[in-house]
């Protein structure tokens, strides 16, 4: 399996440059603000997922949960 993969997207030429510009202001590589905002919004979805995923109720037992195992460490217990 290879390391990394090509993308290719159509995008307007103006905002192509405003890209570069703010990229450039930034000292940051225009691929790497590309990778990081891809990471950032796939995390944000798998995030989302996994809330509807569990729902209310998974998050209000893990809380519970959670809250049991600090209780039983506590070295006053």
């Amino acid at each position: 399996m290879r390391k990394t993969a090509d993308l290719k997207i159509r995008i307007e030429p103006d905002l192509v440059e405003d890209f570069r510009e703010a990229c450039a202001a930034e000292h940051k590589k225009m691929a790497s603000v590309l990778r990081d905002l891809i990471r950032n919004f796939v995390k944000r979805h798998r995030e989302s997922m996994q809330k509807d995923l569990f729902g209310e109720q998974g998050r209000q037992e893990a809380t519970l949960t959670n809250a049991y195992h600090h209780d039983t460490e506590s070295p006053n217990r």
